[in-house]
């Protein structure tokens, strides 16, 4: 039920009002860059517009890299420049300032917007009619939840997978617990090599880092842990 009621409030949830002025299909999008902040610092647009970024410098030179889109491009103090692109992949990315600027310059950051094509109506609709079936099922199996995991699985229920020799073989062999050990070894050493010789450049990939806390850490936190 309270599963049921979050998806219900965030889908009646206004959609975030998106920036700049649209003209035809091109969206133009004014942005101030200043120690230590991009203003605005968060910026809405439709998937499948071209968006056009004019930035402009109010005090140092000042850096402007996109991440998720790869794009960057630099203005000096009082200069302004710009930069278009499409906006072809809907989600939230964040944008910083790629030239060191000060001493807080890894605050100077913001984000993105790229609202999907998705139709809002069709998405509250569909949101709706989940919440009622799922309301409708819990309240016609709730006699029956009370010795069941999830309502569903059996507490009682068991399947008993060593009564097959093959399985059981694996399970009294001394490889068994070593090839696990081996894969986790691999897996790690891979992690570990890969967050040490990737870039750490802003707005790059590193791959060791991005397992470790996209991951790694969602895994412990959710699963392992509890």
């Amino acid at each position: 039920m309270l599963a049921v009621a979050s998806l219900l409030l965030t889908a009646c949830q206004k959609n975030p009002e998106l920036s700049g002025d649209l003209v035809g299909n091109q969206r133009t999008i004014e942005i101030i860059a200043k120690r230590y902040e991009y203003t605005p610092d968060v910026i809405s647009v439709n998937q499948g517009e071209t968006v056009v970024l004019k930035l402009t410098s109010a005090d140092v030179t000042h850096g402007f890299y996109l991440d998720g889109y790869e794009r960057e491009f630099f203005v000096h103090p009082g200069e302004t420049k710009v930069m278009g692109f499409e906006a072809s992949k809907a989600g939230r990315f964040s944008f910083r300032c790629s030239v060191t600027c000060g001493d807080f310059h890894p605050y100077m950051i913001g984000h993105l917007r790229v609202i999907p094509k998705s139709s809002y109506s069709a998405g509250i609709i569909l949101v709706v009619l989940l919440g009622i079936a799922s309301m409708a099922w819990s309240w016609t199996k709730r006699g029956n939840q009370q010795n069941k995991l999830f309502g569903v699985i059996p507490l009682d229920w068991r399947f008993e997978i060593t009564k097959y020799r093959p399985i059981r073989k694996i399970f009294k062999s001394r490889w068994f617990p070593f090839i696990f050990i081996l894969i986790n070894f691999f897996i790690f050493v891979v992690i570990l090599i890969s967050s040490f010789v990737g870039s750490f450049a802003a707005g790059n990939y590193n791959f060791g880092v991005m397992i470790t806390w996209v991951l790694w850490w969602v895994l412990l936190m959710t699963l392992f842990v509890p």
